[in-house]
């Protein structure tokens, strides 16, 4: 019979192959998006980036004002191309959580803050308000687009789906990068 050492290593390595396939599947699935991107006619995108589960993604075409939101399901990659002016909020989340949020209250004005004042991927900035809930951990990080499209409104990015400190290296990675994302 085997002895509980044996049973703590097999355990151990069994965690250790599932975590190894799923990094790989998830490369596979960012990569099969990444490659769909540098297909698609008439937009090039100028900033990209892809969820950290590899389930969805958003890209910017700067000079054409126009936003792909990338979406892999496992089977297939589908892929949504809208104007700047489609996006209704962008709201960042922490664990289910809305942290901070974005709406563009109007086209005119969020062409006048965004396009005049900052330029390029600027005419995106609506008016911010938010509120901020303390925790010492957080589990996931998700940036959410809300777009003019009866079918499908809503758009999620993951930045972070393992439970990590607030005050760690992997949170401070996510959130700064996702909060760009919001920014952008």
């Amino acid at each position: 019979f085997m002895g509980f050492w044996t049973w703590v290593f097999i355990i151990i390595a069994a965690a250790v192959v599932i975590a190894i396939v799923q990094a790989v599947n998830t490369s596979k699935r960012k990569h099969e998006m990444e490659s769909k991107l540098k297909s698609l006619p008439d937009f090039n995108p100028t900033q990209q980036v892809m969820g950290c589960d590899g389930n969805s993604g958003l890209a910017v075409d700067e000079p054409r004002k126009k936003i792909c939101l990338i979406t892999n399901n496992g089977a297939s990659v589908s892929q949504r191309i809208i104007y700047y002016k489609d996006i209704f909020s962008v709201e960042l989340f922490e664990d289910g959580t809305s942290i901070t949020k974005t709406v563009r209250s109007s086209q005119i004005g969020g062409a006048v803050v965004g396009g005049l004042l900052l330029g390029g991927v600027g005419a995106l900035v609506g008016g911010l308000s938010g509120k901020t809930e303390t925790s010492g951990k957080v589990k996931r990080i998700d940036l959410r687009l809300i777009v003019n499209d009866t079918n499908a409104p809503l758009h999620d990015v993951a930045f972070m789906n393992v439970e990590g400190k607030k005050d760690g290296i992997i949170y401070t990675q996510a959130i700064q990068v996702a909060r760009r994302w919001h920014g952008i």
